[in-house]
This record gives structure tokens, C-alpha cells and sequence, in this order.
């Protein structure tokens, strides 16, 4: 009874100063001002494929692990992982991970990193003449931790020092998530949420600070008892009701944005298709994404989808995903390698 009281004593000390952190950093803006926003990017091609990031879909994936790190559990023990996403122009951003049991703490712990490089970008005066080029770059190192309460329910943090440098201009900080999963297998039914990015900027690029890309994320995932298929509902940015950025010139010709289109652009809604035990197919609409992308000289098409599939061989597995941009897709590729074989203890 002791025990089982400090470890809810401890879920609710972890809450109170994650809470206390976010509370603490600036309102957040519209328009991806925020620094450090390739923390947004997914971290597995799964990730992408579902419309971003999905915190409830307990899954194979040590990407996603770094989205919600109570997503960890032992059957990941012994998992590397890597991802590759193309970025538009030069851009390519590189995501890697290893998950480990830590049988002493009886807990399941991840490092991962994250590499995002631009290439070499062009550098102007203030009328547009060039000056030459400079380098751009990103990048993060994370560590976290998860760990079960009683038989459905799972709580973890991760501590992540991310920078950035952008020619001459450098900035660092450091930051943590802390996340929660509910998991009905009898039923089906998962559940996750998620604080992202709580921290401070320890470094600033000039004299002004910049807000931290933080958010709050929900998400639940049900499995149909008779047919092999399942349906996830996830809620972005829910520290906040107005997401969407006001344009006249992409939001189809709109100066506001109604409160039910607020409401709605903080969904992402993903089908997830199970062929066999090898072979799956996953399918996302983001909401947010669809509408920022809007624009009044030609239709949406395929903005806000997404799409992939995901195929598990002995202990190897294969991830593709596309993403739609109004003229073109970007496409992740992440592959996941099973070193240590099922049952054997960590550390």
C-alpha cells in the first residue's frame, strides 16, 4: 500500500511540475513562430502516416516512443530504430532510437536523437541581394523512461536538450514531455496523452527569447472485435482553442475563423487497416494542416493526408509514409531492428 501510494504520489509531482513549466512559458503564437519547431516533425514513418503524431496506438515503433514516451513497454526491448524524412529543397531530417528494459527499476527506458540539416541556404541583404550561403541545422538528444500502474495503465517522461544554428546565430534548451496510456486489450481500446516540450530556452539566437514549441496532445484508439481494422481520434494543441492562423490569402479568403472550424482543426482522425500479422496500412487526415494549406487560386486536393504502410518481417520492420503538400508529398521511410530476442531481461 506504501509503494503503491509513492508512485502516485510521485505521477502527481511529475504533473504539477510539468504544469508549472508550462504555465510558466510565454503565450503561445500562431503561425509557427515558435523556435525549435522540428520538434513537430514526426519520428517514424507510422507517426506520419497517421497525420502527425498519434499518442494512443500502442505499436511496434520505437519512433513513436519519442512523441509519448508511455508508449514504451517490454516487448520494444532491445529495438533500434531509424527514420528518414525529405524535407522540401535540401532539407532531410534523421530521427534514431534504441529502447532498453531496465529490470532492476522495472521500468523500459529509450535515448534517442534527432538531426535536421537544410543544407546550405542562401544569404541576403535587406534589398534581396546575395551574399552568399550559410549552413542551417537541428538538433536534439532525448532520454526517457516508462513504467506500468497496475495492469492497463502506463506513465513516463523524457528529457530532451535540443539547439539550433542557423549560420553565425545558435540557440539551445532544454525541455521534457511527460505522458500517460490507458490499454484495454480485452476491448481494444487505447488511450494516451501527452504534455510536449515544457522547458526554457537556456540559449537565445539574439537579445529576445522565444517561446518553446509546447503542446498538449490526447488521443484514443479502438480496434473492432470482428474485422481487422482500427480507428484513432487524436486532439492537437488542446492548451489552446484558437490553432489556426487567420490568412485572407490561404484561408480561403477568410480575415476570421468561425469557432467550429477552431474546434474541428484540432483533430486528426486515422484508420488503421491490419491485412495480416506482417502487413499493415495506416490512413490520417489532419485537420490544421488541410485548412493552413487552403489557398483561393487552386483547390485543396490532398492536403491534410497522409498515408502508409508497415510491414513486419522476423525481426526486421519496414515503415513507408507520404505526406501531401499541395503540389507534392514529402515520404519518410523508418525501419525498426530487433536486436534482443523476446523475454531476455535488460539491465
Amino acid at each position: 500500500m506504501c509503494s503503491l501510494l509513492q508512485r502516485m504520489r510521485s505521477v502527481v509531482v511529475i504533473l504539477i511540475l510539468f504544469f508549472g513549466a508550462s504555465s510558466l512559458s510565454h503565450a503561445q503564437t500562431l503561425g509557427g513562430s515558435a523556435v525549435f519547431q522540428f520538434l513537430k516533425l514526426p519520428s517514424s514513418a507510422l507517426q506520419s502516416a497517421t497525420g502527425r503524431l498519434n499518442v494512443s496506438l500502442s505499436a511496434p515503433d520505437v519512433g513513436a516512443t519519442l512523441i509519448n514516451p508511455a508508449l514504451l513497454h517490454d516487448e520494444l526491448h532491445g529495438t533500434v530504430g531509424a527514420s528518414f524524412l525529405n524535407l522540401f529543397g535540401a532539407g532531410r531530417a534523421l530521427h534514431a532510437a534504441g529502447v532498453n528494459k531496465l529490470t532492476r527499476w522495472k521500468a523500459t527506458s529509450v535515448a534517442g536523437v534527432t538531426f535536421v540539416d537544410y543544407g546550405q541556404v542562401p544569404q541576403t541583404d535587406a534589398a534581396g541581394n546575395e551574399l552568399g550561403t550559410f549552413s542551417a541545422r537541428e538538433y536534439a538528444l532525448q532520454a526517457g523512461f516508462s513504467k506500468s500502474y497496475k495492469e492497463r495503465w502506463y506513465y513516463g517522461g523524457t528529457l530532451k536538450f535540443a539547439g539550433a544554428q542557423y549560420g553565425r546565430f545558435s540557440s539551445f534548451g532544454l525541455m521534457a514531455d511527460v505522458g500517460l496510456r490507458y490499454s484495454d486489450t480485452v476491448h481494444g481500446l487505447q488511450a494516451g496523452f501527452v504534455m510536449r516540450n515544457a522547458g526554457a530556452q537556456l540559449r537565445r539566437f539574439e537579445t529576445a527569447s522565444e517561446e518553446l514549441p509546447f503542446e498538449v496532445v490526447a488521443g484514443v484508439t479502438k480496434k473492432l472485435e470482428k474485422a481487422p481494422l482500427a480507428f484513432s481520434l487524436t486532439g492537437q494543441y488542446l492548451h489552446r482553442l484558437r490553432v489556426s492562423y487567420p490568412d485572407s490569402l490561404t484561408a480561403a479568403g477568410r480575415s476570421t475563423v468561425s469557432l467550429g472550424r477552431e474546434l474541428f482543426n484540432h483533430l486528426i482522425v486515422a484508420t488503421h487497416v491490419y491485412i495480416s500479422s506482417q502487413i499493415q496500412v495506416h490512413a490520417g487526415y489532419n485537420a490544421l494542416r488541410a485548412f493552413e494549406l487552403r489557398n483561393n487560386n487552386f483547390g485543396s486536393g490532398l492536403n491534410g493526408f497522409s498515408g502508409g504502410l508497415l510491414v513486419q518481417l522476423k525481426a526486421v520492420q519496414i515503415q513507408y509514409a507520404s505526406t501531401w503538400y499541395n503540389r507534392r508529398p514529402t515520404n519518410q521511410v523508418s525501419l525498426n531492428v530487433q536486436l534482443a530476442r523476446p523475454g531476455t531481461s535488460g539491465l
